[in-house]
């Protein structure tokens, strides 16, 4: 009798050595999961100072194409092409390199956006020839303003699209919810 008692004994003991290895697996599981998903869900918050940089960038050179002085009383936050594009720039590359790191799913939610700021060097180039026009400061460039903003909107609309992707992506209601309202 001793004997059966000592083999239930250590029947009961790996019973509750492989009870205890399977919610550990299960535990680990769900760790993962919520490390996901709040990878995902911080991925969303990054772009935000590149876009807050790009509308400045933007607003700086539709304002300054039809007119250098504050008479439109048009707030512009940051003034000079050098600075606005210098923080465009140090922003892109640090989301550059969040998009990068936070792996594949995130690298395609931001590919259509990351790509669509290849254009900006271009208009960067067109605005800086229209700075040698003699309608650049005047309200005769107001065609040209109206274009280069609308380029600008085109390159910053895709990071709000991405952004939408990445929380309808976030399962887990409360990570979803905070990313939303931030």
């Amino acid at each position: 009798a001793a004997r059966a008692r000592g083999v239930n004994v250590n029947a009961t003991k790996v019973a509750l050595f492989m009870l205890s290895g399977l919610e550990v697996v299960n535990l680990t599981a769900e760790v993962d999961e919520i490390e996901t998903q709040t990878e995902i869900a911080t991925a969303a918050v990054g772009p935000g100072g590149l876009i807050t940089h790009l509308q400045n960038e933007r607003t700086f050179a539709a304002v300054e194409a039809v007119n250098s002085d504050d008479s439109l009383g048009v707030r512009i936050p940051v003034r000079g092409y050098d600075e606005t594009r210098a923080r465009t720039d140090e922003s892109l590359a640090m989301v550059q390199d969040e998009v990068a790191r936070r792996g594949p799913a995130v690298q395609a939610a931001y590919a259509p956006a990351v790509e669509g700021l290849e254009a900006l060097d271009q208009l960067r180039a067109d605005i800086d020839a229209n700075t040698q026009l003699p309608e650049y400061n005047s309200e005769a460039n107001g065609a040209f303003q109206n274009q280069l903003y609308q380029r600008y909107t085109q390159m910053i609309r895709p990071f709000f699209d991405s952004t939408d992707k990445i929380v309808r992506a976030v399962d887990d209601d409360e990570l979803r919810e905070g990313v939303v309202q931030v």
